[in-house]
């Protein structure tokens, strides 16, 4: 098959059953000899085994197209894969380039891959649960996105991070379920009755709106690209990553975490101390001044020492002229 085009700051995860796929990433085409244009991937190919080969050495490139969400052009984005053949992404950046500058728009989005369906979703945090309400299941809104409910266990196994997968149909069923209070008589004086009807109940996707805005409310990690992430007992690790403001590149050190099980709310490791550094400007510019002064000085110098050396010969000469004018003694 054709391969994908030289890119960098793509991802690349390692499947189940021995395929890698490759999504993304950034790469410069040249325009002409003083100019050339960068470009955003959103291709994905998948590395695959050759049938009936024993010796693993035989591979072929298959492009595959990706469904779901619609995730925006962007590069460095983070990856950490969790078993059930699912990832999380974390990030990116979309660079736009202004004739000689470039600016970069960073993200601070999560968002779930399915490695089986090659499939996107939107990750939404329900913020922490309020003691005494009653526990749900996560589950998938109509658009399939991963919508959490603040419960579930602290740790565990990362293979219960599958209790999400809750078809529509199973929240359909839940819905059929939901018992509606029966119409209540208020007053009847034989002539005029008043009732009083059940009170409407909001839907599940009314639910899942109000927790999905809610979710925008809540904490996050700043945006950022090329992350650490890595999954370890049902949580989420995020360490670092870059950004830029103007033309300065800051490396963060920031460490946060979240718990898949419960996908409510982002914790706070290591605070992000970014507002109490310090930037300091570079003196590149007064180095060079000074390098051409120091040669200047020294070409002087040079120049002093040529003048000191001739005037030495000068004189050595003159001294050599008086002898040979001067008579010689005779005894």
């Amino acid at each position: 098959g054709t391969p994908p085009c030289p890119r960098s700051g793509c991802l690349m995860v390692a499947l189940q059953d021995g395929r890698v796929l490759i999504h993304g990433g950034y790469s410069k085409t040249k325009l002409n000899k003083d100019s050339d244009q960068g470009t955003i991937h959103m291709d994905m190919f998948l590395l695959t085994p050759e049938k009936n080969d024993e010796t693993g050495t035989k591979w072929k490139w298959v492009s595959v197209k990706h469904a779901g969400v619609g995730v925006s052009a962007r590069c460095g984005m983070s990856v950490a894969v969790a078993p059930g053949n699912r990832a999380y992404t974390f990030g990116g950046v979309f660079d736009v380039e202004q004739e000689e500058d470039l600016a970069g728009e960073f993200f601070n989005e999560l968002h779930h891959l399915d490695l089986d369906k090659i499939m996107w979703r939107n990750v939404a945090l329900s913020g922490k649960r309020e003691p005494g309400k009653s526990k749900k299941r996560r589950r998938k809104d109509e658009e399939g996105n991963v919508v959490g409910d603040g419960s579930g266990d602290e740790g565990g196994s990362d293979q219960n991070i599958t209790d999400m997968d809750v078809t529509t149909e199973d929240l359909v069923a839940d819905d059929e379920l939901t018992v509606v209070p029966s119409t209540t008589i208020l007053s009847d004086d034989g002539v005029f009755k008043v009732t009083q009807g059940p009170t409407p109940q909001p839907s599940s996707s009314q639910e899942v709106g109000s927790e999905a805005a809610k979710s925008q409310l809540l904490f996050a990690p700043s945006p950022r690209m090329n992350c650490g992430l890595v999954i370890k007992d049902g949580v989420l690790y995020l360490y670092g990553g870059l950004i830029e403001d103007g033309d300065k590149q800051l490396t963060l050190s920031d460490f946060y975490s979240l718990n898949l099980h419960k996908l409510d709310e982002w914790k706070t490791i290591i605070p992000n101390d970014l507002a109490s550094h310090e930037w300091l400007e570079s003196d590149s510019s007064s180095g060079d001044d000074g390098n051409e002064n120091s040669e200047t000085d020294t070409d002087s110098d040079e120049e002093g020492d040529a003048e000191d050396e001739n005037t030495v010969d000068d004189n050595h000469t003159c001294e050599e002229k008086k002898i040979e004018e001067s008579p010689m003694e005779t005894e």
